[in-house]
């Protein structure tokens, strides 16, 4: 089944972490051996916003709430382009806060999937 695509304009200010996951051994005299582990070992997250109608956002809400940190699902990423991401699990996954009459801003952050 092909991942669904996040559709939803996301706030200006969006902010990139990059992950590099890497085996080090250390020697008694300081000196550091560095490998890459294995060979997908740079990954991405992305915190974003999205600001909008309760409407559009109880729909995003209900995209996440469907994925629910495990289905994995398109973005267009800024300066990356489309990526597979997903919501990461735990405690909190995403925070809708009110905006003012009518409006309400979702924060959460996309994790890069890597496939084989």
């Amino acid at each position: 089944m092909e991942p669904e695509k996040f559709t939803w304009r996301v706030t200006s200010g969006t902010t990139t972490q990059r992950k590099f996951s890497v085996l080090v051994a250390t020697f008694g005299d300081g000196y550091e051996q560095v490998a890459a582990k294995g060979i997908n070992n740079v990954s991405g997250a992305w915190n974003i916003s999205i600001t909008g109608l309760d409407a559009d956002i109880s729909a995003v809400e209900d995209f996440l709430d469907r994925h629910a940190g495990v289905r994995a699902f398109y973005w267009d990423a800024p300066r990356k382009g489309q990526v597979l991401v997903r919501t990461p699990p735990g405690d909190l996954a995403y925070s809708t806060t009110p905006a003012g009459v009518g409006m309400s801003t979702l924060t959460t952050t996309f994790k890069q999937v890597i496939t084989p």
